[in-house]
């Protein structure tokens, strides 16, 4: 591959992953309006098992993939849900006893552990440029949330291993995206990943102080509002997306991709200001300048015009 060739690819798989972290940003207020009518879990595992099937499908759809389904894609997958799972899990036992600000602020702090973990899983130490981009986007996300670093609390001990586990995700998923089928791959993770939160509202089901909020009302489950939050967080957001990130992985760097991922507030504050009139301080606003600023120093090639092939 020449290195035109490669430019390219970067850049598309720069702006692909843009516009997944754009989706998930403008999921926030979808998310916020279907759990106040189901409880978390129940809304993941809802949104995870319609991703799987979608996955399933296409999987079968196309003749190679079938065969992708290996051991090794298998122990890939199952370990990169159990990843995610982590993740989402942490967050959410965080998010009871620390502010959601908070919570974005140390969730978005991936954008820095990627490149520590990096150098040990890949064997690769991140470029200089890696690390001014991943520090300026931390710097921008403390502005954009407004949160106050000298609170810290249990909660937020718990959003941080969030943080951790995430950061993880990005980095094996690098690992393994080169050597794998993304479809096959992404297909185990998001069903091992199901598995997971499925079997943690099975538990929450016994609970005497969590398993009436599984559901508030049958007319809660069967809401539309809820039904479409549902399934807009299931296949674009999450079928979707995580085969993009599986697949474009192999082009751009995993300290790139969580850069970029950074970008997640920004457009869910964005959106906000545009649909719901949400104000932005200034702080927020050079918060989100800032965040934009580190995209472009950790890859100049994320452009929004298309390179040139001559």
């Amino acid at each position: 591959m020449n290195r035109r060739e490669t430019k390219r690819n970067r850049w598309t798989a720069n702006i692909t992953l843009l516009f997944v972290t754009l989706v998930w940003g403008a999921t926030f207020s979808l998310t916020k309006g279907a759990l106040a009518h189901i409880s978390v879990f129940f809304f993941l595992t809802a949104r995870f098992l319609i991703a799987t099937v979608a996955l399933v499908i296409g999987a079968l759809t196309v003749p190679h993939v079938r065969h992708a389904f290996t051991k090794e894609t298998f122990f890939a997958g199952s370990f990169l849900g159990s990843l995610l799972f982590g993740g989402y899990a942490f967050q959410t036992l965080g998010l009871a006893t620390t502010t959601p600000a908070m919570a974005g602020f140390l969730t978005g702090l991936n954008v820095v552990m990627v490149p520590l973990l990096a150098y040990p899983v890949l064997q690769r130490a991140p470029k200089g440029r890696n690390w001014t981009g991943a520090l300026i986007a931390v710097v921008g996300l403390a502005l954009l949330t407004g949160v106050d670093i000298r609170a810290i609390d249990r909660g937020d001990v718990l959003v941080l291993l969030c943080s951790v586990f995430l950061a993880l995700q990005i980095v094996f998923t690098e690992r393994y995206a080169e050597k794998m089928n993304a479809l096959a791959l992404t297909t185990v993770e998001i069903a091992v990943l199901t598995v997971w939160c499925t079997l943690t509202l099975w538990l929450q089901s016994f609970s005497t102080t969590t398993g009436h909020t599984v559901i508030s009302s049958t007319g809660s489950f069967t809401s539309t509002s809820v039904w479409v939050a549902i399934l807009v967080c299931a296949l674009p957001a999450t079928a979707f997306a995580y085969f993009a990130q599986t697949f474009f992985q192999q082009s751009t760097s995993s300290t790139e991709t969580a850069i970029i991922f950074s970008m997640e507030p920004v457009f869910a504050a964005g959106i906000g200001w545009l649909s719901f009139h949400n104000v932005l301080s200034t702080s927020g606003v050079v918060g989100c300048v800032l965040i934009f600023l580190s995209m472009w120093i950790a890859d100049p090639s994320i452009k929004i015009r298309r390179p040139k092939m001559s």
